[in-house]
């Protein structure tokens, strides 16, 4: 089925309406959204090829240059294409180079001083010296000032100037701010630019107080200028008030700080005013030729203290959004004028995180818990010295609630939505308000743009999470308001189905920075949302520079038949005759590299590490890279051979041909249509099927569509606020939105859709009957495999033999885990309901009563308990890894659990072969536990528990599943000790260095998981008796790196918490490259692995 591509371009014309139609089913957009304006609209035509031009518009793509010294790019760098432009608030940006390193050189600073083309900032009460007219700095050269200076003080060093102080002379404060070293002198290498002064004019500050007044009338009369407050209505440029902050910041501290912090003694200034020293010595400055006076000891003359440099004062100020992301928190001061609010903020306290401070300031100021916490941006703020820390935090969905009880500082805070923020942002002024209305009948109004409260409410108003993209696993639910109108209050195009259940929705939440009434276009930032159900595979995304690929979710048209076998080619080969025939360029563009190397290069999948494998549900399975229906599930049988097994193909669809590659003779089968790779069939295996066959087939060549599921395109424009819609409902081949979606995700110059959120939503409908189905949410961060994620590790105490208990802590810790931003999480084995070291201590006899109390507190599979797990990591939105004892009828298994972020059990798993003693209360894991690697967005994912560590057959049979991410699952473990009942290799140091070694052998990411045994636990256990079990203790986890490094600081042993990480997988690619144990650093030829994938069963019935 030939698809069109789309050529993107610019024009004058609105290109909305426009129908776009390659076959029957076709994706439509059938009104223009209201907020784009015909000049600004984009437009798409549909191309005859089959791939997708970006032209390069180098006339568009032009970035502003950030008004700052670093060097800027025309492009975006590394980073730029990671978290996005880096965002530069008011204040910050100096175009000045410090040279903060010659501070101490009088050389320097002399020549400095002199330089003709220095110029000189006054600083009157802290107020800068600007034109009447323009309101731009006012600057003055040296000799216009030297006489309030007295001369050049840098002909002498610093401790020459020390020794010749007097403590009755005074000197004008003078800062050196720094060289504009983007004008210098022709030919001169050792200019280092325009040097920058600013020199304290307030009379208090003056020597001669009278110098005062005649700098004023210098002012005023040669440069039309005079001093303003710059929080009243100076709107200077960029980088001047970057200038003046510094400048205000280094004279504020030098005015305060004249005395000394140890002695009291007074101080003088050096280092151009970036120190200030207690000087050791006076002369009377009556009788300067007599010897100096010695000063009282005073403790700043040894050692370095911060009192003697400019100090700087942290703070947070963070913008509160809710869980729906669809409100922010916003606070007034009682000495603010009505209807003026802002974001909250609070002073860092000694030993405090910046986001422990956000959560403390906010619940503090309006009891309002928060969890996820990120950094925006940064601002220096002059008033008098502080740095605000700008963050987004994230209320918890239990705290919405306001309360004002706990700390009096605010007069009111409340939730507001985003219309009413970005109308009071529009109408922001500069400057501050002084004064207190008695009546205010206008809206909400907030502070200018000058100050980062402004870009906080700015960035979630607009969608733009600036610096790092804030994303969470609620925003989706922003978009669940769009459900109502598409499943029952809109009419649907011709042949579109009924709608009766949303089971699946990618939405692509898009918002355009290009602010009204601004004259200078931003680049855009897109986000991606995905909603998903257990039957439906995830969508993904492959692009080139100039080739944009399709989405892999199945669409099965009827509109012709398929081709029948006999007039198939023999050859698989992508230029074989086959309907569906593009080139290897065209097939990597739609395939994802795995896809490609499977459906195209006959490559073949690891075992057991398919999506399709176990997979049960009623449906059709397609063909990955053409969409043709290939299998009925009635077809599919379990076989344990670790990948999914059929006896049989749906009529013409599947062709085969003898193979006789790896000398063997096997008989490959291929898709008829497109002629991609599926697998092998087998025939007299003894199955019993119907046709005596097995078509083993590699799950990446399939894609499945559930019983009655169909697609519908919305294409949607949401003016402020998001609730108030416009949908465009559309039918649509998916791969078409697959088109939009991979030149979206991959644009990167401005897009003029002025305050435009535009929503593109894929749903998938059942039309067969009118069951009602649950929708489950996860965030998918990208749509691609994540290279770069966070991952954490439990060190915790289990709620000992306590089943109910250890659910709560279970669900706590995933909670803990999310709040932390981590993507995926892991258990120590069996921490529901604990590790029994007491069958290890003592007698089965004495351990009768615990071990029958013990199998009350396992855990079931299908129970109440375990659902209420799935629903904490479904709230969560992360990966879960949990080990726990299985009771199964009257048996119990050491068992671990993939849970998805829907709250689905992916995979489940048993410890093969439990140690020692442990083989007298659990039963053994069968062929399905060979399986233990399951793939997820971050990586491929692992687990194995304890002691399955060190079976080297187990461990090579993981490294084949291609883990990268592994979690390796303990006990609490103890330190070794002479003499003790633990043998060395049972100790926490030996079984630490287990889990080391399987991240060097494997080159995987290692999340060792541990338990923690308390005081009362051990007394629980029965284990207090025993000297070598140090309690508190047992703890040792740990994340490892692929070449084995210790990524975190270690725990103490007996302190519960997580391990985080941030973990990059392509750190595996150098370490892969040393020794990939199941690659090139192999010899199957002459050694190699024999596994048993079948799974041996109690019962067999037999004709």
């Amino acid at each position: 089925m030939s698809l069109p591509s789309f050529f993107v371009g610019w024009g004058n014309r609105i290109a909305l309406p426009r129908k776009i139609l390659s076959q029957p089913r076709a994706f439509w957009v059938t009104s223009r959204p209201a907020a784009v304006s015909p000049r600004d609209s984009l437009c798409m035509f549909p191309r005859s090829t089959s791939s997708i031009s970006i032209p390069i518009l180098s006339s568009l793509i032009k970035r502003p240059r950030p008004f700052a010294t670093s060097p800027t790019m025309d492009h975006p760098t590394l980073l730029d294409k990671k978290f996005g432009p880096e965002t530069i608030n008011y204040y910050a940006g100096s175009p000045l180079n410090r040279f903060s390193f010659l501070r101490t050189s009088h050389t320097f600073l002399s020549s400095s001083l002199l330089h003709p083309a220095a110029r000189f900032l006054l600083l009157h009460s802290l107020n800068p010296s600007t034109n009447k007219e323009s309101g731009e700095l006012c600057y003055v050269t040296y000799d216009e000032i030297k006489h309030v200076l007295g001369g050049n003080r840098f002909e002498k060093t610093d401790d020459e100037r020390v020794e010749g102080w007097s403590e009755g002379q005074r000197e004008v404060t003078l800062v050196f701010v720094g060289c504009d070293e983007r004008v210098k002198e022709d030919g001169n290498k050792e200019d280092r630019g325009v040097p920058y002064w600013v020199v304290d004019v307030t009379p208090a500050q003056l020597p001669n107080p009278a110098d005062a007044e005649k700098i004023t009338t210098l002012l005023a009369e040669k440069y039309n200028a005079e001093y303003r407050n710059i929080r009243l209505g100076t709107a200077l440029e960029k980088g001047e008030a970057a200038i003046v902050a510094q400048a205000r910041s280094f004279v504020d501290w030098n005015a305060r700080n004249q005395f000394c912090a140890g002695c009291g003694g007074r101080t003088m200034s050096v280092w151009a005013g970036a120190k200030r020293v207690c000087p050791p010595t006076s002369l009377d400055p009556a009788e300067l030729n007599k010897p100096a006076v010695e000063r009282p000891a005073c403790i700043s003359r040894k050692g370095l203290h911060n009192f003697a440099y400019p100090r700087t004062d942290a703070s947070v100020i963070m913008a509160v959004i809710s869980p729906e992301g669809d409100k922010i928190l916003l606070g007034r001061n009682k000495k603010w004028p009505k209807g003026f609010y802002s974001t909250l903020a609070g002073f860092l306290e000694p030993g405090e995180s910046i986001e422990e401070a956000v959560r403390r300031e906010v619940y503090e100021e309006s009891g309002i818990i928060c969890g996820r916490v990120q950094f925006h941006s940064s601002q220096p703020w002059p008033f008098p010295a502080n740095i605000m820390i700008g963050c987004i935090a994230e209320a918890l969905p239990t705290s919405t609630t306001v309360d004002l009880g706990n700390d009096p500082e605010l007069e009111d805070a409340r939730w507001f939505t985003r219309e009413e923020v970005q109308t009071a942002l529009e109408s922001a002024t500069f400057g501050i308000f002084d004064g207190v209305e008695e009546e205010w009948k206008g809206g909400l109004r907030v502070p200018p743009d000058s100050a980062i409260a402004h870009k906080l409410m700015a960035s979630w108003a607009r969608d733009d999470w600036g610096l790092t993209k804030l994303i969470t696993n609620r925003v989706i639910r922003t978009c669940r308001s769009l459900v109502p109108s598409i499943t029952g209050h809109q009419s649907l195009p011709p042949r579109a189905p009924v709608v009766s259940d949303v089971l699946y929705c990618t939405v692509l939440y898009y918002t355009v920075l290009h602010p009204p009434n601004r004259s200078q276009t931003q680049t855009p930032m897109l986000r991606r949302f995905a909603t998903t159900t257990r039957t439906v595979q995830r969508p993904f995304i492959t692009a080139t520079a100039t080739r944009l690929a399709a989405i892999s979710i199945p669409f099965f048209s009827t509109s012709s038949p398929a081709p029948k076998s006999d007039d198939m080619p023999s050859s698989s080969s992508s230029s074989g005759g086959y309907p569906v025939q593009k080139s290897d360029e065209e097939w990597r563009a739609i395939l994802s590299p795995e896809q490609f190397r499977i459906l195209r290069q006959q490559g073949t999948e690891p075992a057991h590490t398919g999506a399709y494998t176990s997979h049960t549900a009623p449906g059709t399975y397609a063909c990955a890279g053409c969409l043709t229906p290939l299998y009925l599930s009635s077809h599919k049988f379990p076989s344990s051979c670790g990948w999914p097994a059929y006896f049989d193909a749906i009529p013409g669809r599947v062709i085969r041909r003898e193979d006789n590659a790896w000398g063997m003779r096997r008989t490959e089968i291929m898709c008829a249509n497109c002629g991609g790779h599926l697998g092998h069939v087998f025939k007299g295996e003894g199955y019993g099927t119907p046709t005596d066959e097995r078509h083993c087939v590699n799950s990446v060549s399939l894609t499945f569509k559930g019983e009655g599921e169909e697609y519908l395109l919305c294409v949607s424009s949401i003016p402020s606020p998001v609730t108030e819609k416009t949908v465009t409902p559309g039918y649509a081949d998916p791969r078409v939105l697959g088109y939009l979606i991979g030149w979206l995700a991959h644009c990167t110059y401005p897009i003029s859709i002025k305050g435009t959120v535009v929503l593109l939503s894929l749903i998938l409908i059942n039309r067969s009957n009118n069951t009602t189905t649950t929708t489950t949410t996860t965030t998918t961060k990208t749509s691609m495999m994540v290279k770069k994620t966070k991952v954490a590790a439990v060190q915790a105490e289990p709620a000992w033999l306590d089943l109910q208990g250890g659910v709560k802590k279970v669900t706590s810790l995933i909670a803990d885990a999310a709040a932390e931003g981590a993507d995926i999480l892991g258990f120590p084995e069996v921490f529901i309901p604990g590790y029994p070291w007491f069958i290890f201590t003592r007698s089965v006899g004495e351990n009768k009563p615990d071990i029958k109390k013990y199998i009350a507190n396992s855990l079931a599979i299908d129970s109440d308990e375990m659902r209420t797990i799935l629903a904490a990591v479904k709230e969560a939105g992360i990966y879960v890894v949990l080990g726990f004892s299985e009771r199964d009828k009257g048996s119990l298994y050491m068992a671990q659990v993939f849970i998805d972020p829907t709250g689905t059990i992916i995979h489940h798993r048993r410890k093969l072969k439990p140690t020692h003693v442990e083989r007298s209360m659990w039963g053994d894991g069968q062929a399905d536990s060979l399986k233990t690697t399951i793939p997820t967005p971050f990586g491929n994912l692992s687990a194995l528990n304890c002691w399955e560590h060190l079976q080297p057959l187990l461990r090579y049979h993981t490294y084949s599943q291609n883990t990268q991410i592994h979690v390796a699952a303990w006990p609490p473990m103890f330190f070794w000790k002479e003499g003790g009942v633990l043998s060395y290799h049972e100790t926490q140091e030996a079984n630490y260095v287990a889990s080391q070694f399987f991240a060097i052998e494997g080159q995987a990411f290692v999340l060792l998981a541990s338990q923690v045994v308390s005081v009362d636990g051990a007394k629980t256990l029965g284990i207090d008796h025993v000297e070598q079990m140090q309690v508190p203790g047992g703890g040792f986890s740990m994340i490892f790196g692929p070449d084995g490094r210790p990524m975190v600081q270690r725990l103490p042993a007996g302190q519960e918490g997580l391990v985080c990480a941030e973990i990059d997988l392509t750190d595996i690619d150098s370490a892969k490259n040393m020794a990939d144990p199941c690659g090139h650093y192999s010899r199957p030829d002459l050694l190699s692995l024999l596994v048993k994938g079948k799974k041996s069963e109690c019962v067999v019935y037999k004709e």
